[in-house]
């Protein structure tokens, strides 16, 4: 009955750096579960972030050809990453 009495255990909150953390395992092992277990974090809460972020799900697929960018563009990239203190903001920030 002492259980019933216990509060529930509440949701495990990410950090932004966690977040950071599994898109930075997702670019390399290019799977949501994969990259998910390897971090030991919730495979549904990555989805979710996947979800959110507007990438595909499942298993992601390398580009044959590696992008470019010019100096310009990774000015940008850091200006904004500087002020918004994630990657994955950054990035979506740019498009």
């Amino acid at each position: 009955m002492s259980s019933l009495r216990e509060k529930p255990a509440g949701r495990r909150r990410y950090s932004q750096e966690q977040k950071d953390q599994f898109f930075a395992a997702l670019d390399r092992v290019q799977n949501v579960s994969a990259a998910a277990r390897e971090l030991g974090f919730n495979v549904m809460t990555c989805h979710q972030w996947i979800r959110k972020a507007g990438l595909p799900r499942g298993k992601v697929r390398k580009q044959s050809v590696h992008r470019k960018y010019t100096a310009r563009q990774k000015e940008q990239f850091f200006a904004v990453f500087d002020r918004l203190k994630s990657t994955t903001e950054a990035a979506k920030e740019l498009g």
